[in-house]
């Protein structure tokens, strides 16, 4: 079995042309064959998105599934991460990481969907942007979480990190690899990528396949959306 994965910071769906066009976005992800996509910095009925709820509406366009989990409340709406899916959505929850005073509050969220028959764990998350410290103490915290996995898994996100600065090494290296084995596909920013911070994870569970990782640049956001091919090599261990 077989399934492209991407991650994707929408930057709440502002393009570098200043412009928030959702049908565009959509497009992006469309041509991308992305079947499941984890999503950061997306707004649910802000003021600034002008009332959208920006997940369900890219759901909608691409006849997905979605769900959204909020980092905090923002503009009369609220400001988050989501997982949008071809697939059936079976459940959702979310992991509060840890903060501190003047970071944003951040979460890990977890949705299980099925892939033809295989219950598997969609993780998506957006670490602290400014604080070494405090990103070491979310690992932490998203590796104490993937420990009680028994499921399939693979983790999306904007780690805010390149690959030396966090815990690709420690505890979350032990849990799951790296699907950019070679780590040399830069994410940001878009239009002349410099740096890799956003990242796609797999369990032992999954291996690469078709064309491996591939970095797509638009001027849909100020990233680039990683999309990984992987096929499921064992669903019981």
């Amino acid at each position: 079995m077989q399934v492209r994965v991407a991650t994707y910071n929408m930057h709440h769906g502002r393009g570098t042309d200043g412009i928030i066009d959702l049908p565009g976005l959509a497009e992006v992800i469309r041509q991308s064959g992305a079947e499941i996509v984890g999503l950061q910095e997306v707004d649910q009925c802000t003021k600034r998105s002008d009332g959208i709820d920006q997940s369900a509406e890219l759901a909608q366009l691409l006849g997905f599934n979605c769900r959204f989990a909020a980092h905090f409340p923002f503009q009369e709406g609220y400001y988050g991460v989501a997982v949008i899916t071809r697939f059936p959505i079976i459940a959702a929850r979310q992991f509060w990481l840890p903060t501190a005073p003047g970071c944003e509050a951040r979460t890990l969220m977890q949705t299980t969907v099925d892939i033809n028959g295989v219950l598997t764990d969609i993780y998506n998350t957006h670490l602290e942007v400014r604080r070494q410290d405090i990103r070491e103490l979310q690992c932490n915290t998203v590796a104490d979480v993937l420990e009680l996995n028994t499921l399939p898994a693979i983790l999306t996100g904007d780690m805010n990190a390149t690959p030396g600065q966090w815990d690709l090494k420690g505890r979350i290296a032990g849990l799951l690899w790296d699907c950019d084995a070679h780590g040399n596909q830069f994410t940001f920013p878009s239009g002349a990528p410099s740096k890799r911070i956003d990242y796609i994870l797999a369990s032992s569970h999954w291996t690469a396949t078709g064309s491996g990782v591939r970095i797509i640049d638009s001027i849909r956001s100020d990233h680039a959306m990683v999309v990984a091919e992987l096929a499921l090599i064992d669903k019981l261990t």
